[in-house]
């Protein structure tokens, strides 16, 4: 029977949108107006990191974009509801429309792949459904959403104390047309920081300026916000209790430190199966790779109990990337016969010859540039691993092969080196090791070991290894602490 029901406001989510040319201070007004509401703040910054600078002013977490694809804005937004975030600032919205792999490139690929070439036939019936998705899952998630949209601009003259003045005025904003209806509240930006409320739900604030909005502006949506209790779920017919398979497979329990973990690795192995690497475009060789590393051949199946050595697989295939040449799979026994290696979809872990990795190492650390201080901690880590017989100490092999050869140019070096940083940096960041995901706290440790303000701009091969060793350093302990 359809029924209708009283209305009534309860858990009202703030939907904003800020929009406005570059200097009329949308990424400060942002965060002013979150900080205002008092709750756990999440950025994602497309940027190139200008949410950054405000880190000394201002509590929030960032997620510094760098393909703007609606997936990696979709799986950003559901990250930061996941991660207990109560807002939610996108700055900014227009490159998810324009930016690189946003939604006007996706056009172009697709329509170029087609046979017709026509954009409205080919390009645009793949990204209409997928710029409806970024659409509800803005509005469908469970956080206040405040998106920045940059606007085109133009110059008109006015005349100030007689005098004709340039002055920069913002017209549509950039973005598909009709995203502005998505929105509870619309307001434009001037370059004097003035917001103009251009629509609205609140009747406060509508048709009203606010100049440097922040606290107050806050306040007043605070408090339209507010509302009653929500009701009670009502209570569904009780369902016959199903009688468990014994043979479906089982998905484990296990804490949000390695779902993420293992979100990181997948990406990762995603990456290789598409290029290739280490010959993971084989399944079946992934597979057994991953029954070595893990003890397991589906992820699925990884518990808390997997976590010390689903960081150091994933460290150490990013060590890979460096040295494309290695041979793959070197920890596999070789069949003398046919020349490979003896791989299977669900190898048992074959018996390791430590003192052979030992001999192995100490002949790569001879042979590359790395410092006689890291090249010392990493003979000790081995002889530790070797004499607690840890399979973990095939990972070192990698790691140690991911330092330049003595053979290489400098430049090559270094460059190896800042990939390798960034690696550990990625590890760092995705599990909140140390505070690693506060950007303020990865700026100054980039700061104190480098003396630089960027990773890149340090062309010290020794700074730039004795930092990765640091780097590394603070995942194992973090990787032994979880195992303990």
């Amino acid at each position: 029977m359809v029924q209708f029901q009283k209305a009534v406001k309860y858990g009202a989510l703030l939907r904003l949108a800020l929009i406005g040319t570059s200097g009329s201070g949308k990424t400060y007004s942002a965060l002013a107006i979150a900080t205002g509401l008092g709750l756990p703040i999440a950025f994602i910054d497309t940027e190139r990191g200008s949410a950054r600078k405000y880190a000394d002013l201002f509590d929030f977490d960032v997620l510094e974009l760098e393909s703007f694809s609606v997936d990696n804005f979709i799986a950003a937004i559901n990250a930061a509801e996941k991660g207990g975030y109560r807002v939610l600032i996108i700055d900014s919205l227009s490159h998810a429309w324009s930016g690189k792999d946003g939604i006007l490139e996706f056009v172009d690929m697709e329509t170029a792949k087609s046979r017709a070439k026509n954009a409205y036939t080919s390009g645009w019936r793949s990204a209409t459904p997928l710029h409806n998705k970024l659409v509800d899952t803005i509005l469908g998630c469970k956080m206040h959403v405040i998106a920045c949209m940059r606007s085109k601009s133009e110059y008109v003259l006015e005349e100030v104390n007689g005098k004709k003045v340039p002055r920069k005025i913002g017209l549509q904003p950039v973005q598909r047309e009709g995203m502005e209806y998505e929105f509870d509240v619309l307001g434009d930006l001037d370059q004097d920081h003035n917001l103009v409320i251009s629509k609205s739900r609140c009747a406060a604030i509508d048709n009203k300026l606010f100049h440097k909005p922040g606290a107050e502006f806050a306040a007043i949506l605070n408090e339209w916000l507010g509302g009653a209790e929500a009701p009670a779920p009502v209570a569904k017919p009780s369902a016959p209790i199903a009688t468990p398979d014994p043979a479906a497979p089982v998905t484990p329990l296990r804490s949000d430190d390695v779902e993420k973990a293992v979100a990181k690795l997948s990406k990762r192995l995603r990456s290789y199966y598409e290029q290739g690497i280490n010959g993971f475009n084989d399944v079946a060789v992934m597979k057994a790779d991953m029954k070595l590393m893990l003890g397991i051949d589906d992820l699925k199946l990884a518990t808390d109990d997997h976590m010390e050595n689903i960081l150091l697989w994933h460290n150490g295939l990013g060590g890979l990337l460096s040295n494309r040449d290695m041979l793959p799979f070197t920890h596999y026994p070789l069949i003398p016969e046919t020349g490979e290696y003896a791989i299977s979809s669900t190898p048992a872990p074959p018996a390791i010859d430590y003192d052979a990795i030992l001999v192995e190492i100490d002949a790569e650390i001879s042979k590359r540039h790395i410092p006689q201080n890291i090249a010392d901690s990493i003979v000790k880590s081995a002889m530790s691993m070797a004499e607690s017989k840890s399979q973990s100490i095939a990972m070192l092999v990698s790691n140690v092969k991911a330092y330049p050869l003595k053979s290489e140019p400098a430049s090559d070096a270094v460059k190896n080196l800042h990939n390798e940083i960034k690696f550990r940096h990625e590890v760092l960041i995705a599990h909140r090791i140390d505070g690693y995901d506060v950007s303020k706290r990865l700026a100054n440790s980039i700061s104190e070991h480098l003396g630089t303000k960027t990773v890149k701009q340090c062309t010290d091969p020794e700074r730039l290894g004795a930092y990765a060793l640091h780097l590394q350093s603070k995942i194992d302990e973090a990787a032994k602490k979880e195992a303990s």
